[in-house]
């Protein structure tokens, strides 16, 4: 996919969907008006289901993904989700991707009669987190680059796991700085 593609441009353009301007669905999902400080979001309670957005692209190229979601204390481990482009899935990677929670230690560190320290349990610590669409494994230090031509496009997710608050999703480009410009 990115072989076929990497001929593309990376526009400076950003490409802001919000959760809650749907345009189609299926399944437990709904829309809250005000949720930890952030208004008209998609709220997905239901392990399964799928979320459409009609999106308007104003310029061909290459895009990154971007997601702000606020994971539900429900489940144990990762969000995982299934991504597709106008009804087609544009490579294997993102037919399952994975959002992290975010942990912290229920309690202090202790120690045993032998001074070892020993570590807290964890207990999910809920709060909006932005990811970018990656590959968790490692392989691919970038993130995903989707190709999208000017005009109307279909995003589709369908939940394989876990319950989460949607704020928006983001079609962009992120542009690092240089060594010699972190350096400077």
């Amino acid at each position: 996919y990115y072989e076929k593609n990497k001929v593309y441009s990376k526009p400076e353009v950003t490409i802001e969907i919000p959760g809650a301007a749907f345009s189609n669905k299926r399944g437990d999902i709904k829309v809250l008006h005000n949720f930890q400080g952030k208004e008209e979001v998609l709220v997905w309670t239901d392990r399964q289901g799928m979320v459409e957005w009609e999106i308007e692209v104003p310029e061909s190229g290459l895009y990154q993904l971007g997601i702000m979601y606020y994971p539900l204390v429900d489940l144990r481990g990762n969000i995982e989700l299934k991504l597709a482009i106008d009804g087609e899935v544009p490579f294997n990677d993102v037919q399952q991707i994975l959002l992290p929670r975010a942990w912290r230690d229920a309690g202090q560190v202790q120690r045993d009669n032998r001074g070892n320290e020993i570590r807290p349990q964890q207990e999910m610590a809920p709060q909006w987190l932005f990811e970018v669409f990656q590959d968790k494994q490692g392989i691919y230090a970038e993130p995903y680059q989707f190709y999208l031509s000017a005009g109307k496009h279909r995003l589709t997710l369908s939940a394989i796991k876990g319950n989460f608050v949607i704020d928006r999703l983001t079609f962009h480009n992120r542009q690092l700085p240089t060594y010699a410009e972190i350096a400077g």
